[in-house]
């Protein structure tokens, strides 16, 4: 696609008999593009995002990125800059984001110290940011995001909402502050030096710190996005997938609509179940067992079809 594009235009929408493997986007003239690239593994219906190899900014996500044959926007958190041709491809293993949104007041923003614990157990390093009116930071990684802790810098307020994302910047959900001293909805925090303030749902007061966790799940499941399962066949040397052809399990060579799965997780057992994107003929479409061999299920689900993986569910 090449040309000007207003604002809410769909740039290119087509689809391909083969996965799309990598695209380039390059701006090397006019007035910079902003927006999303993202693809679909199921004709259309799902959509999720892609990584840039080659762009700058302090995520690599597609959610939202600049292309400019100048230098960088400042609400954008990745941008294809200066004219470059950049690389864009499917695999986006940083599927996990949190990011800090400040208000667009005049009084919203200042320094905050920002710390994230991922999935995988340690402490990312701390970073101390100036987040001005309507500035956003985001960093995205390759296990859940556990918890934030924000605590105040350089004597400063400051007041936004602190979200996070499962699906690689596509979507953000809000979250709670477990130990400010008023309220809980981080939607709506202020950090600030002072013992007491009239603004924000949730206050973390005296400089913090205080610690930023993702809102319990109220129901039994909730759907994430599209994966595929493969494992490496060193007879034929290449990639196997898991799947059906829609009247059997087994592995496959090829990817398609019979080897892409969708993973819900169960915030009671700490598991996942992982359900076919198409059914078998017969309508099973859970991946499940029955003691000696894997199978797929129709109906409700018991601890057969319910599976543990290390720092996703």
């Amino acid at each position: 696609a090449f040309g000007v594009f207003p604002s809410g235009s769909v740039v290119l929408d087509k689809c391909y008999w083969q996965n799309v493997a990598m695209l380039q986007v390059q701006n090397d003239a006019g007035d910079p593009w902003t927006g999303s690239i993202l693809y679909s593994l199921d004709g259309g219906q799902h959509y999720q995002t892609m990584m840039c190899t080659n762009c700058s900014g302090n995520v690599t996500h597609t959610g939202n990125i600049a292309v400019h044959a100048n230098a960088a926007l400042s609400q954008v958190r990745n941008g294809c800059l200066n004219g470059a041709v950049c690389s864009i491809v499917v695999d986006n293993p940083a599927l996990y984001c949190v990011r800090f949104t400040t208000c667009s007041s005049g009084d919203c923003g200042g320094w905050v110290n920002v710390s994230v614990v991922p999935g995988d157990g340690f402490m990312a390093q701390g970073v101390v940011q100036e987040l001005q009116s309507n500035s956003v930071w985001e960093s995205c990684y390759e296990s859940d995001v556990l918890a934030a802790q924000v605590t105040s810098a350089r004597g400063d307020k400051w007041r936004g909402a602190v979200e996070h994302s499962r699906n690689g910047g596509l979507t953000y959900a809000s979250m709670v502050c477990t130990d400010c001293q008023v309220g809980s909805d981080a939607a709506n925090l202020v950090v600030t030096p002072a013992s007491s303030d009239i603004s924000g749902s949730a206050k973390c007061l005296n400089g913090g710190p205080c610690t930023i966790q993702q809102k319990a799940i109220s129901t039994t499941t909730s759907s994430t996005w599209i994966y595929e399962l493969q494992t490496w066949n060193v007879e034929h040397q290449a990639w196997l997938y898991l799947g059906h052809g829609g009247t059997a399990l087994g592995m496959f060579t090829t990817s398609h609509v019979g080897t892409r799965w969708l993973f819900e997780r169960h915030a009671a057992s700490s598991s996942c179940s992982l359900k076919a994107l198409q059914n078998l003929s017969g309508g099973e479409n859970y991946l499940g067992h029955n003691g000696s061999a894997i199978r797929l299920v129709a109906g409700e689900i018991s601890s057969q079809e319910k599976w543990i993986i290390p720092g996703f569910c």
